[in-house]
């Protein structure tokens, strides 16, 4: 009986202990604050974790051809347009996590006296067309807030692939 009662307080013992260590393990597990799995235009991008100070980042599962980050406070990175995985770099395994950057193709246009102000206001370097009277005059690069100043009627930006 006594023999017993010891084997019962040794296991709950044993039991409380093993508890406490997986909540230590779980409490010093990195968390993420941000971002969370998303969709986004925004290009610059505040990662925000707890714990560490290094990511992972790649364009594949895999993280072949990865890219180590280190996050600072309120330290924005700034991404090209595309699909991302992402991952806490710690000795504790952490959550993969994706962020989408979409494309945002957007030209703005402000006439001014010495011809048309054409600005790319988009995420992404566009090819801009210039026509005058349907026929193409040029053709130029603009990246993501750059402007020109051209002449024409018409100005239409594609997407430099």
């Amino acid at each position: 009986m006594k023999n017993k009662t010891i084997y019962t307080i040794d296991m709950v013992l044993v039991g409380l202990g093993v508890v406490l260590l997986l909540g230590l393990i779980q409490y010093s597990r990195p968390m993420v604050l941000a971002p969370l799995n998303s969709t986004t235009y925004e290009t610059n991008i505040l990662f925000s974790i707890e714990d560490a100070d290094k990511i992972l980042i790649a364009d594949n599962i895999d993280f072949n051809f990865s890219k180590e980050i280190i996050v600072r406070d309120k330290n924005k990175i700034s991404l090209d347009p595309g699909f991302y995985y992402w991952k806490i770099i710690s000795p504790v395994r952490s959550e993969i996590r994706t962020l989408n950057i979409l494309s945002k193709i957007e030209l703005s246009i402000r006439e001014t006296k010495q011809g048309y102000n054409i600005i790319n206001s988009g995420n992404t370097k566009l090819n801009v067309e210039v026509y005058d009277k349907n026929t193409k005059i040029e053709t130029f690069e603009l990246n993501n807030n750059e402007n020109r100043i051209e002449n024409g009627d018409k100005f239409i930006g594609v997407k430099n692939e």
